[in-house]
């Protein structure tokens, strides 16, 4: 739906440890997506206590939101 996408790059968590905007991961499963949540988080804070696990969402709801948004900005 955009007419541009901005330039990206990929940097590896060994590369950099400044995450100040914060860190995007994804994760598959094959139940239903939210019930496996709660084990994402304790294998998080298991590796670090300091790292918080915030807005989660399933892909599902990422794609509506971020089409929401676009659809509602195109609509003016």
């Amino acid at each position: 739906m955009k007419d541009d996408v901005p330039p990206n790059v990929y940097l590896s968590f060994l590369q950099t440890r400044d995450f100040a905007s914060g860190m995007t991961f994804e994760v598959r499963t094959a139940l239903t997506p939210m019930a496996f949540a709660g084990a994402v988080q304790r294998v998080v804070a298991g590796n670090d206590e300091r790292v918080l696990v915030a807005e989660m969402r399933t892909q599902e709801e990422q794609i509506r939101e971020t089409l929401g948004t676009e659809r509602c900005l195109r609509a003016w």
